[in-house]
């Protein structure tokens, strides 16, 4: 019942076709807005079938073309369909485009509203590993956002889905992704959580890549403190989603022996250490293969760095025991 209070797809689909009687420019706006009222209020399906977004992203791309105002309200019908789980399956390639284009476009013209609506449409889609491949041709519009203040948290949401896919990780270090990244958190580990956590989950999923940990000893001029120095800050940071985003970073830099090595100058045992009695269990694992990569590799002897392993191994089993019987209050 609640759901007929509202205009539906294939709504918007008609009216988008020409095939739904309405006499003027009003109308049409008033159909596609019950579509998106109806969404924000009710939600969406993440089970429903996949819509087809073809007629959406052609009225996008005339509209993106004029710079037409109603585009406005395509980007947020798109959003809302972008949230489907068989639409992020079945996108087509030229809704990628038309997105990737609508970045470019909005940025060029200082529109930054539509600009953070593409932004998540592409944030959406990339939730989908089938659909990255198709997202890394984007990934140079999305990066050009970071720029821009009011967009660079949707910007690093983007990179950071796109950023699951390999060929994506190479492109984004190519790019220096990593480095313009960087630049945007305070060396002291504090700043605002939201945009700290933004650019480390960015960070997080381009830090896997081969070829990206040497980019973290990269000193941006907003700091002059090398990458992986302030990552390392963020091991003491309040907030639990940042202190395990941080301590993942790490246990991927820690691979890398030029990272072993500064890692070991900037004395990361201790921040390390301190995290294996972390109320997070995620944090607890990284913290231990980053003091393992970290410490283990000073271990000659394969049995010395087997020891040391499962020393590092009962000290998790015991935490994971400790927070079962005893739970936080």
């Amino acid at each position: 019942k609640n759901m007929q209070k509202y205009a539906t797809y294939d709504d918007v689909r008609k009216v988008l076709n020409g095939t739904m009687e309405l006499t003027s420019r009003r109308e049409c706006s008033t159909v596609i807005m019950s579509f998106i009222e109806g969404r924000e209020t009710l939600g969406h399906d993440p089970d429903a079938a996949a819509d087809d977004l073809g007629p959406l992203a052609g009225a996008m791309g005339t509209a993106l073309g004029k710079r037409d105002p109603s585009n406005i309200l395509f980007l947020k019908v798109m959003r809302h369909l972008s949230r489907v789980k068989a639409n992020q399956v079945a996108v087509p390639r030229s809704v990628v485009v038309t997105l990737s284009r609508e970045v470019a476009e909005s940025v060029r013209y200082a529109d930054h509203t539509a600009a953070i609506e593409a932004l998540a449409c592409l944030a959406n889609f990339a939730n989908n590993t089938h659909v990255t491949p198709l997202l890394v041709e984007s990934l140079r519009e999305v990066v050009g956002c970071l720029e821009i203040d009011c967009l660079v948290d949707m910007a690093c949401s983007a990179i950071q889905g796109i950023c699951m896919h390999l060929e994506a990780k190479r492109e984004a270090v190519e790019l220096g992704v990593v480095e313009k990244l960087l630049e945007l958190l305070p060396a002291t580990g504090k700043g605002c959580p939201q945009r700290a956590l933004a650019v480390l989950n960015a960070l997080h999923n381009i830090a896997t890549h081969i070829s990206a940990p040497t980019h973290f000893l990269h000193e941006p001029a907003t700091t002059g403190v090398q990458g992986i120095a302030t990552v390392t800050a963020y091991l003491s940071n309040p907030t639990t989603e940042i202190r395990r985003t941080a301590a993942g970073i790490i246990q991927s830099l820690s691979r890398s022996p030029e990272c072993l090595e500064a890692l070991s100058h900037l004395d990361a045992s201790l921040p390390l250490t301190n995290l294996l009695s972390d109320p997070d269990l995620s944090t607890q694992i990284c913290s231990i293969q980053a003091l393992l990569n970290l410490n283990g590799s000073a271990l000659d002897a394969t049995a010395a760095r087997e020891s040391f392993k499962q020393v590092m191994s009962c000290i998790l089993v015991s935490s994971a025991l400790r927070d079962s019987y005893c739970p936080q209050p």
